[in-house]
């Protein structure tokens, strides 16, 4: 792996795991953005609104929210055309309402950026150490 497939998957793996640690509820549970299941924080996925070939929007939390394996992969047998209109009509209205349109507006404009191993690896740096405060430990 390249050192910066290593840094991605570094990034990939902290940013789930900060992302787990935020929505989890004081009982370790988290409700599905999509369906509104609650389950287990380590059984919930990541589901991103922008697709995460986006670099530059990938760890974004303002991209992503909090799905069961069903809605964030299977979409209950939706496939291609179909899963991607789902998605995009359900999230759209709704992440715009949450975040507001500035920064609705903002993901899009970024999302073909490009970002330097460099800002990966600081990025990387930063969510280490956000999640030393949220674990109290080393991440």
């Amino acid at each position: 792996m390249t050192k910066r497939g290593e840094v991605v998957h570094s990034l990939d793996r902290l940013f789930r795991r900060l992302c787990k640690l935020e929505w989890a509820d004081g009982n370790e549970y988290v409700r599905c953005y999509t369906c509104g299941k609650t389950i287990h924080y380590k059984q919930i996925e990541i589901g991103h609104f922008h697709s995460r070939r986006y670099m530059a929007i990938r760890w974004d939390e303002r991209n992503v929210r909090p799905q069961c394996h069903a809605c964030n992969q299977d979409m209950e047998g939706a496939s291609g055309a179909d899963r991607a209109r789902i998605i995009y009509n359900f999230y759209a209205a709704r992440l715009k309402a949450e975040i507001g349109d500035k920064d609705f507006s903002e993901l899009e404009s970024h999302k073909t950026d490009k970002v330097p191993t460099v800002e990966l690896e600081a990025l990387a740096a930063v969510m280490r150490a956000r999640l030393k405060n949220m674990e109290g430990k080393d991440a």
